[in-house]
């Protein structure tokens, strides 16, 4: 309990510490995204996106490394957890780390449309995450 509660208090004082300048560079993605909806389809193709209330937010920074609040391992809403990834820009794509024992744990793609960004994840039927830019 006491690690969780040092890597979240860790990881909120990256976000509150970070300037908004990490914008003005050529990668779209650097900086802080915060999560708004969540598209999980029932198996016959009606599912769309739908707000989720969650704190789960992900941080790009230059070097292709990414934090999550929220692991990246599975689909979920939960912000409980602190993940790790890197992303590569001109593949669109994030591969998770520590998620070798989830059979999901494969590379997710992402869609970016200027500050709207959307996971997909490796699923049967469609299943994604939007986020914004903080």
């Amino acid at each position: 309990m006491l690690i969780r509660t040092f890597c979240l208090a860790v990881f909120t004082l990256l976000f509150l510490g970070c300037s908004d300048d990490d914008t003005d560079s050529a990668n779209p993605l650097l900086g802080a995204w915060q999560m708004t909806e969540q598209l999980v389809d029932p198996g016959d193709g009606s599912g769309e996106f739908r707000p989720v209330d969650t704190g789960r937010r992900l941080r790009f920074y230059e070097d292709g490394a990414l934090e999550s609040l929220g692991t990246l391992c599975f689909i979920t809403t939960n912000d409980q957890a602190y993940a790790l990834g890197n992303y590569n820009l001109a593949q669109r794509t994030i591969q998770p780390l520590g998620c070798e024992n989830y059979d999901s744990g494969a590379v997710i793609s992402f869609e970016l449309d200027g500050n709207t960004l959307i996971l997909n994840y490796p699923c049967i039927e469609p299943c994604a995450q939007k986020y914004v830019r903080e």
